[in-house]
């Protein structure tokens, strides 16, 4: 797990309806030294993700009330914004994602990993600093500035 001394670490949003999958993993990364916020569903995990200060590495849950973590992405991809300033991780206790191609297109759009549930905690971390580095490479992309003679 990276240490936050060596690189600036992304706050992680934890998108679940599930307390204690929240729980567990709050606890888990805020250890490893994450700032850590949570959602307990799609319509929380949205409206932080608008008002955020800074990039959040998002894990989503795929199954939940309100908003779905499929309904989120579909949101995502459409808000030119948060597409381009967040990074997500899809948490999936569903074996057949990978027949939904619509789906698909979008995990790939938005280069989304999915992580199965129930998910090994090995795995999740190494998910997680994927996506920080991901993250990472959005944001390290800079215009030069360019200086016009008169």
């Amino acid at each position: 797990m990276p240490r936050r001394e060596q690189f600036h670490l992304s706050p992680l949003l934890i998108v679940d309806d599930d307390e204690a999958i929240r729980g567990v993993m709050h606890e888990l990364f805020a250890d490893a030294g994450y700032t850590i916020s949570e959602a307990r569903n799609g319509l929380e995990a949205l409206v932080l993700l608008r008002q955020s200060a800074e990039p959040y590495v998002v894990l989503l849950d795929d199954r939940m009330p309100e908003l779905s973590g499929e309904e989120v992405l579909r949101m995502i991809i459409r808000d030119r914004r948060l597409r381009r300033r967040h990074t997500f991780i899809l948490m999936s206790g569903l074996s057949h994602l990978s027949r939904k191609l619509r789906l698909q297109r979008i995990l790939q759009a938005l280069a989304v990993e999915v992580v199965a549930k129930p998910f090994d905690i090995g795995h999740m971390e190494e998910a997680v600093a994927r996506a920080q580095a991901r993250q990472r490479s959005l944001h390290s992309f800079r215009l030069p500035l360019t200086r016009t003679s008169h």
